[in-house]
Order: structure tokens, then C-alpha cells, then sequence
């Protein structure tokens, strides 16, 4: 059985609209309750996860996943041989900038960090720097060429 496109999978959902509200009460009360201290690295892994399931080939599929998602408006900032660096920026996050003090990015950060060891076939890192003043998040996923993917 053929994986079907991200597209097809979420496309069902593309007319629901719900509310910041519903998305922070789950993202940002819940799931801290829940995971405690081990919040940071579960929603890293977590976002890894999210990209294992829907791989995506291109840096313009990464950035319309965002947007799809509701997660914000991402960019290129720049492009280097062995890193890039985005960054993610729109209503979303001010709003939740300016809400809560503490906010996690980590599961944007793991999934960035998946889509592009995918694209480049070497192991990836990808880490969160907070520009809360900007209301921006920027995001330098980082690979080793002499760390391949076997």
C-alpha cells in the first residue's frame, strides 16, 4: 500500500478552523503537566517523529508544512555547506510570545531537524534561539558530511 501525500492525509482538516485558545490549552497547559521536565527533549523527539511520518523532500515542502500547520511563517535566513537557518515568525507566535514566559519551540526545532537530514542524507541537529523582542524564532538545523546516513 502506497504512503499517500501529506497533502491527501491532512487535506481532510484544511476547512476545520479551531481556535489559538484549543491549540495553547493542549500545547501549552496539558502537555507540560503531563511531561514535566522531560517536556523539552519529548517535544524534540516528538517533532522528529511528526517528520518520520510525513517526510517531505524539499525546503519548500518544510516551509508550506508550517503554514498548513498553523505553525507560523517560516523563512530562509541562510544557507551554508553544512547548515541552514530559518526563521519562523507571524501572528502564532507573537501571541504566544507575548502569553506565556517559558514557551518551547523544541517540536518545530525536532521536526525541522528530521525534514533536513532527510533532504541532505546526513545526521542533523537543529536548535531554537527565542528573539522575543522580534517576536521571531530562528531555527540552525546543523549536519556533519562526514556523518552520513547509512
Amino acid at each position: 500500500m502506497k504512503q499517500s501525500s501529506v497533502k491527501d492525509q491532512l487535506s481532510q482538516f484544511e476547512h476545520l478552523h479551531t481556535s489559538g485558545i484549543a491549540y495553547e490549552l493542549i500545547r501549552e497547559i496539558l502537555i507540560p503537566d503531563l511531561l514535566g521536565q522531560e517536556l523539552p527533549s519529548i517535544l524534540y523527539w516528538s517533532g522528529k517523529n511528526i517528520a518520520r511520518k510525513y517526510p517531505l523532500s524539499t525546503i519548500e515542502e518544510i516551509i508550506q508544512f508550517f503554514k498548513d500547520a498553523g505553525w507560523g511563517e517560516l523563512s530562509i535566513l541562510e544557507q551554508k555547506s553544512s547548515e541552514i537557518q530559518f526563521e519562523l515568525s507571524g501572528d502564532f507566535i507573537t501571541a504566544r510570545n507575548q502569553s506565556r514566559k517559558g514557551v518551547s519551540y523544541q517540536l518545530e526545532a525536532g521536526f525541522i531537524a528530521q525534514q533536513i537530514e532527510f533532504i541532505q542524507q546526513m545526521l542533523t541537529e537543529a536548535f531554537e534561539e527565542q528573539k522575543k523582542r522580534h517576536n521571531k524564532v530562528l531555527f540552525t538545523a546543523r549536519w556533519d558530511k562526514k556523518d552520513p546516513l547509512i
